[in-house]
């Protein structure tokens, strides 16, 4: 989640939107079947406030983590490292020289931040080590930029082909590329046609609390399950995209 959209780390999970917990869920699933049974040092870039960072260090014991994100306090950085002491050291801007060591980057709702995502892509891309993965999530659907996008600061939403394109021309090999949360996209549309800006996630679980359990584990298994028509090479429009690219080991 985006530090300004939520400001605590600490936030129990009980108090998270169930968007959030399915994205986090299915996002955790995506870094173990990438890296699950690998180590070494992810750079984990403008990781919010530091919710799915906690849990990779929970559910990756082997890795450490350089977490990255223009926004932390001073309050936010001691205590992502005291989660886990001596594997998590947190930065507000990214030291290049630290890119050869790292073996896996996370770019979970980055891109849309930056007015030149390729620019920034290229230099990641040329201080990797070769067979370094990135695994990218961003906001989907160019049709779909409306307020909501304009409050958070994005400069876009992307459609599939062009975050693809982006990736090539940037020197990444594009592993997978899929849209997910396919079933908010209709709702995304009628807000936009009805003039509505948009909910974000900042306000936390909605009520009642088995709601947003409930929720949260159906959107979990929607955004696994439509792995099964992408993979078929049918690609629904969704609400997000998520990519896998590594740098080229050849």
């Amino acid at each position: 989640m985006d530090l300004n959209e939520q400001g605590r780390t600490g936030t129990p999970v009980q108090t998270r939107h169930f968007w959030e917990l399915a994205r986090a869920d299915f996002l955790m699933r995506l870094l173990r079947r990438r890296i699950g049974g690998g180590e070494g040092t992810l750079l984990d870039f403008g990781c919010g406030d530091g919710y799915l960072l906690r849990r990779m260090a929970a559910e990756l014991p082997r890795w450490r983590f350089r977490a990255v994100d223009a926004a932390f306090d001073a309050g936010t950085m001691r205590e992502l490292e005291t989660a886990a002491p001596g594997r998590i050291r947190a930065e507000r801007a990214l030291d290049a020289a630290i890119l050869p060591e790292v073996s896996c980057v996370t770019l979970f709702d980055v891109l849309e931040h930056l007015e030149d995502d390729a620019g920034f892509l290229k230099m990641l891309a040329g201080g990797l080590p070769r067979g370094a993965v990135l695994l990218i999530t961003v906001p989907a659907g160019s049709r779909l930029y409306g307020e909501h996008d304009r409050r958070l600061r994005h400069f876009r939403r992307y459609d599939r082909a062009d975050l693809e394109a982006v990736l090539e021309r940037s020197g990444l090999e594009v592993l997978e590329c899929r849209s997910f949360f396919c079933s908010l996209y209709p709702v995304r549309l009628l807000e936009l046609a009805r003039g509505s800006a948009g909910g974000g996630i900042g306000g936390g679980a909605i009520s009642p609390g088995w709601l947003n359990a409930l929720l949260h584990r159906l959107f979990y298994c929607e955004a696994v399950l439509e792995g099964v028509p992408a993979a078929c090479g049918l690609h629904l429009p969704g609400l997000s995209l998520e990519a896998v690219c590594r740098i080229s080991v050849s």
